[in-house]
């Protein structure tokens, strides 16, 4: 037996039934966040409605903007990484074939 809850701006659905577990729960969740996105587009369209854009998308957009930047920062330190390794491996292998070359001249005395 589910039960209609109202508050002041959510409605949610109280669950008193036992044994449906965490289904149940979920659907009392997502019966909650369809509310909840209901009366705040109506809000933001009420904020857009007067030209501005909400505080929200505002954070959003500015968060968005952030990531873009650390995106494409990261994208260029993996390239000077990977140029980094590529200097690396060459002088592992020059100081690896001049370590052989002495060991041979060692050996051959």
């Amino acid at each position: 037996m589910a039960e209609a809850v109202e508050g002041p701006a959510l409605q949610a659905v109280e669950v008193v039934e036992a044994g449906e577990g965490l289904a149940r729960s979920r659907v009392l969740y997502s019966k909650i966040s369809s509310v909840r996105r209901r009366d705040g587009s109506e809000f933001h369209d009420k904020v857009r409605a007067r030209g501005s854009t909400p505080y929200s998308e505002q954070r959003l957009r500015k968060q968005v903007r952030r990531l873009k930047e650390l995106r494409a920062a990261d994208v260029e330190e993996i390239a000077q990484l990977k140029a980094d390794v590529e200097a690396l491996v060459g002088a592992l292998h020059q100081a690896t074939a001049e370590n052989q070359l002495l060991r041979q001249q060692l050996t051959d005395r």
